[in-house]
């Protein structure tokens, strides 16, 4: 017997130090598969249409700003948003965000998909305004799931482009929003628009955030907003639809040139800043 534990004892001694360290590992392993569990990451970083069900980033710090901040979005696909806002805020380093109704693109008069890549390409969020822009809160025949498929769909539509940023970021046709239905579409959105106008004071809450559309004001009118957001450092969204002379919907493009310029020089001489829904969202 004293042999055998003089030849095998170091065998024995080994055999028995690695079972200790198998155990340490299997229970270091349990250890950390159970805390994954029960904590799971805040955000996911969304990269590609393999992850369109992850639920939407959710920035986990306050939105701040000493200064006023501004947003430039268009809504409904206008084609004129590429051939006339796009030359435009390019010139003077402005990016802007695009609400697109995704079903609609390449449709006739709409932004196609190599323009909105192009813009995406430079910096411009392309952003979810429902799959066939209807109301979601009182079109006929609205259910809960219709609502949660015209954005979801939408969301997964854009992320399957690769337009990533920004494909979290929402604005509700007609501007008709209520609280049953954020509830309903939270894990496919970063912010949301409200059915509220006007300005919006730091730190900003994501998910109602009011808007000023430029309409048929001109453009002494809507500087005087983006004046009153500087004096008191608020945050502006303005919306408009198309540039053009056709009236209505359309923006009259020498009106919105001398808004943006204005815009411009407010940037460089630091009284605001102007970012993207996507910047803005991820603290850019």
């Amino acid at each position: 017997m004293h042999n055998f534990f003089r030849k095998n004892g170091g065998n024995i001694a080994v055999a028995g130090l690695l079972s200790i360290v198998l155990i340490i590992c299997t229970l270091d392993f349990v250890d950390r598969l159970t805390d994954s569990m029960n904590n799971p990451p805040k955000t996911a970083s969304i990269t590609s249409g393999a992850n369109q069900n992850v639920s939407a980033y959710k920035p986990d710090f306050p939105i701040l700003s000493d200064k006023a901040i501004i947003t430039i979005s268009f809504d409904d696909n206008g084609g004129t948003v590429y051939t006339e806002a796009f030359p435009r805020m390019e010139k003077l380093g402005l990016k802007g965000t695009n609400y697109v109704i995704t079903n609609n693109i390449g449709g006739k008069g709409l932004l196609t998909k190599d323009e909105l890549q192009e813009m995406y390409d430079e910096g411009w969020s392309i952003s979810n305004h429902t799959l066939r822009h209807i109301n979601l809160v009182s079109d006929k025949g609205i259910t809960d799931g219709r609502v949660v498929s015209a954005v979801k769909d939408a969301r997964n539509r854009l992320i399957a482009y690769g337009w990533t940023n920004g494909a979290g970021e929402f604005c509700a046709p007609f501007d008709t929003i209520d609280e049953h239905i954020l509830f309903l579409i939270d894990p496919y959105i970063t912010s949301s628009t409200s059915s509220q106008k006007g300005l919006n004071d730091f730190p900003l809450d994501l998910t109602h955030i009011s808007r000023q559309g430029a309409g048929e004001n001109p453009p002494e009118v809507v500087i005087s907003w983006i004046d009153e957001a500087i004096k008191n450092k608020q945050y502006m969204h303005l919306y408009f639809h198309q540039i053009g002379p056709q009236g209505g919907l359309y923006y009259p493009p020498e009106k919105f040139q001398k808004i943006i310029d204005y815009i411009a020089a407010k940037e460089r001489d630091g009284s605001l800043k102007v970012k993207t829904m996507h910047e803005l969202s991820h603290g850019l």
